[in-house]
């Protein structure tokens, strides 16, 4: 096992000269073996098969230095003593057997190391041609295409399985260039024929692209891109191939693309609004209502940012500020500005834009629209001017009214002392006096809007205990429900609640919500007003059994002058 061992790690140089000499050591101990029954005759016999040996495993030198080894062996140790003639037949014979025996040997071992090589080739040139054809099927699977191969000299053609499909083919039709065309859709056969033509004649670019239309036995209309090329022997066309691929649905999207950015360009050139792309390095697009706001012939006055010149100068850096972060955020942009007009006028305008984005999700700017509302900024104007002096007008009424009030008030007062015991005096100076209080309190209420509109009410706010605000408005309230027979009761929680307000308003307020519910309740009605904490807020609830509010006006129950359904009693107001 040792010298097994030792042999296999000699250098492959080396081996079959060992090889060689163990061989020639065996035939020798095997002649000695021999020599009892031989004698000295056959001294070779046992080195023919040697030779034989070492030619088919050492190689051609060994197996010829084993010839002269062996020889020698033979001569020196087995053959008779001084007979030259006998050694020199037998070497005759030896030496010529041999080298013919070796070169036979070497030539049909080359012979079988040629055959394995080109086996070897041959299998691994079939492996590459599988794994070639199972990468182009992949291929072709991943592309939906089908393959169709044609010879012209004697008109074989095949189809495979999806190119059959992709024409409609039953898997039994026999496959002819014939069939192909002849279900191209007739406006197209002669743009198909002129390609493959052009590609198949000597000395052509030999490769045809062309997408055309074929009607399938079902009478299906498809969009078909064909690819192919020829090959030739010389100037001998000698087949063609190609691929097929269905391209209905791109054609489809690429039509509805066409359409509609045509009928954006129709719309965007007939539109008298000015309308704008813009992308990531400013302006990209403008319409021609745009160009001739500005008075220019093209966009490319208006690309990047140069359409920022028309802006207002005191208007440009807040609408740039505000576009650049709508298109950080990616959000829609609004903003009303000044733009220059073509005359040098500038007209007040208003753009809004919305944010675009590619098929990956991108930001990719804004398509926008800018209209001009210099009209409707002037009619806005008028109407705050008209705001404006309507309540000057109701101010300036409001205390003009309460001069002759003041006298009515007191003539109320001294007529209720003067005519005290007179029974038919009560009625009408009662009605005197509570309507004298009530138009006092209208002329109050116009005096506070006319304030509140003109921004000259000031709120002077402090810590508050809301129940004693709650307290006052029942206080003021009271004799009003005692007049119609009703009770008027305030519930609140023995510890007392804050709040940071203006006393005069906040009292108003109550007193105001207080006074409609005794106003729409019923004679000997009830009126309950809660007051409760509600976490940090404080929560007040005014409960009545009256007429209520209408489902559809509580939404704008606190807008001015909403009121409810009149009541046939208009005389307490309201």
């Amino acid at each position: 096992m040792k010298k097994v061992r030792a042999m296999i790690r000699l250098p492959s140089a080396i081996r079959p000269w060992v090889l060689m000499l163990l061989m020639l050591a065996s035939a020798t101990l095997v002649r000695g073996a021999l020599d009892p029954w031989l004698g000295t005759r056959f001294p070779l016999l046992t080195y023919y098969p040697l030779t034989v040996f070492v030619a088919l495993f050492a190689g051609l030198w060994p197996a010829a230095v084993s010839i002269v080894l062996s020889a020698s062996f033979s001569g020196l140790l087995f053959g008779p003593p001084g007979s030259f003639a006998q050694d020199a037949v037998a070497l005759a014979i030896y030496v010529p057997t041999n080298i013919v025996l070796i070169v036979l040997i070497e030539r049909v071992r080359h012979a079988g190391e040629d055959a394995r090589r080109r086996e070897r080739a041959f299998r691994e040139s079939e492996t590459a041609g599988t794994a070639q054809r199972g990468l182009l099927q992949a291929a072709l699977v991943s592309v939906d295409a089908g393959v169709h191969s044609w010879n012209p000299m004697t008109g074989q053609a095949h189809w495979d399985s999806r190119m059959r499909s992709l024409f409609g083919f039953a898997p039994d039709h026999p496959a002819s260039h014939e069939a192909l065309m002849a279900r191209v859709h007739p406006d197209d056969r002669a743009r198909v024929e002129a390609a493959v033509a052009r590609a198949t004649t000597a000395g052509g670019p030999s490769r045809y692209s062309v997408e055309y239309r074929i009607l399938r036995g079902d009478d299906e209309l498809r969009w078909i891109s064909s690819t192919g090329f020829a090959v030739f022997e010389g100037d001998r066309l000698v087949r063609v191939v190609g691929t097929g691929r269905d391209v209905t649905e791109r054609r489809r999207v690429e039509a509805a693309l066409r359409d509609s950015e045509q009928r954006f360009a129709t719309l965007a050139e007939g539109s008298p609004v000015l309308l704008w792309v813009h992308g990531p390095d400013g302006g990209e697009f403008v319409n021609r209502a745009y160009l001739e706001f500005v008075g220019v012939d093209s966009d490319q006055d208006v690309r990047g940012h140069d359409w920022s010149r028309y802006v207002h100068p005191e208007d440009r850096e807040e609408y740039l500020r505000s576009y650049q972060r709508a298109f950080a955020a990616q959000t829609r942009f609004t903003a009303e500005f000044r733009f220059r007009r073509h005359d040098g006028e500038y007209r007040w305008m208003r753009s809004d834009a919305t944010p675009r984005f590619g098929d990956e999700g991108e930001f990719q700017g804004y398509v926008g629209a800018t209209v001009d509302i210099t009209e409707r900024r002037s009619a806005e104007d008028a109407l705050r001017a008209a705001d404006r002096h309507k309540d000057e007008f109701l101010a300036m009424l409001a205390h003009e009214l309460r001069n002759p009030l003041a006298p009515i008030r007191n003539a109320s007062e001294v007529l209720a002392l003067r005519y005290a015991g007179d029974p038919q005096a009560a009625a009408p100076i009662a009605m005197l006096l509570r309507q004298s209080e009530h138009l006092a309190r209208l002329l109050d209420d116009l005096l506070d809007l006319t304030r509140i509109a003109q921004g000259r009410v000031t709120l002077k706010e402090r810590s508050l205990e809301i129940g004693g605000i709650v307290g006052q408005a029942v206080e003021t309230v009271g004799p009003l429900a005692h007049a119609k027979s009703q009770v008027l009761r305030l519930e609140r929680e023995q510890t007392p609640l804050y709040v940071s307000g203006d006393r005069t308003r906040l009292v108003q307020s109550v007193t105001n919500v207080l006074h409609n519910a005794v106003k729409f309740t019923h004679v000997g009605g009830e009126i309950v007003i809660a007051v409760r904490g509600a976490g940090s807020d404080v929560e007040i609830t005014v409960r009545d059994n009256g007429a209520g509010i209408r489902a559809e006006l509580v939404p704008r129950v606190f807008d001015l002058f909403v009121r409810n359904e009149r009541t046939p009693d208009r005389s307490q107001g309201g």
